[in-house]
């Protein structure tokens, strides 16, 4: 849902600011509370902000779903991935550890040497060792988007999704799709408008669907509420 718009004479930038996922009012500031009052909008658990065009701006309280997007396009994913915690060597980096026998003795994961003595007489940095593993913002980019269920509000894709079941991931237009194919997508600008939503929509492709084995559901969809760089909601 778009909370508020900014203009370049004003604001310095022309930018929506897309919310996502409804909060209850006392865990807001009263200031941060009064914002979303004056837009007339529910508060909103995430935001997130966008840059666009002057004749993209979108009137306050618009929202966009799963059918902003078009079945075979490409998107770029956004999210934090899962927190493993502290790992060693072996698991965050990938080493292939010590030897197990020939007079080896509790050191089978050790990351062994991590410098020399006197020459270079230090470690560098970014060397590869034990650490935290996970939490980290990444990006997948060129997502295949298989199906677009707009009644459901789904968006079904091919490949990865970073982060954990009921995390928010942020979903745009992949950065590297060719200009012309995105024009041969005929994608709505700035976004689908309309008061009958879409029937759901299924990407052409001579490959198996990868989503069902014998007729049985077997991958779970990407649960969307998102625009180009719109959150949504995995699971």
């Amino acid at each position: 849902m778009v909370v508020r718009y900014k203009h370049q004479q004003r604001d310095g930038v022309t930018s929506l600011v897309l919310g996502a996922s409804a909060k209850r009012p006392k865990q807001l500031h009263p200031r941060q509370l009064g914002e979303f009052v004056a837009a007339g909008v529910t508060p909103k658990r995430k935001l997130w902000e966008c840059k666009v065009s002057e004749d993209a701006l979108l009137p306050v309280g618009t929202v966009i779903g799963a059918s902003h997007f078009k079945a075979g396009q490409y998107l770029d994913v956004t999210g934090v991935t899962k927190g493993k915690g502290f790992a060693g060597v072996m698991k965050r980096w990938g080493f292939a550890g010590q030897n197990a026998t020939h007079g080896n003795t509790k050191h089978h994961r050790a990351p062994g040497s991590i410098g020399g003595r006197t020459n270079p007489g230090k470690v560098w940095k970014g060397k590869k060792m034990p650490g935290h593993l996970g939490c980290e913002r990444v990006t997948f980019k060129n997502i295949w988007v298989y199906k677009v269920d707009p009644a459901r509000n789904l968006l079904f894709v091919r490949g990865q999704v970073p982060g954990p079941q009921g995390s928010f991931v942020y979903v745009r237009d992949a950065f590297r799709w060719q200009w012309a194919q995105r024009q041969a997508a005929q994608l709505p600008f700035p976004t689908y408008v309309g008061e009958e939503l879409p029937a759901a929509e299924v990407a052409r492709s001579d490959r198996q669907d990868p989503y069902r084995v014998s007729g049985v559901l077997q991958r779970a969809a990407v649960s969307a509420c998102g625009v180009h760089r719109l959150i949504v909601q995995v699971g």
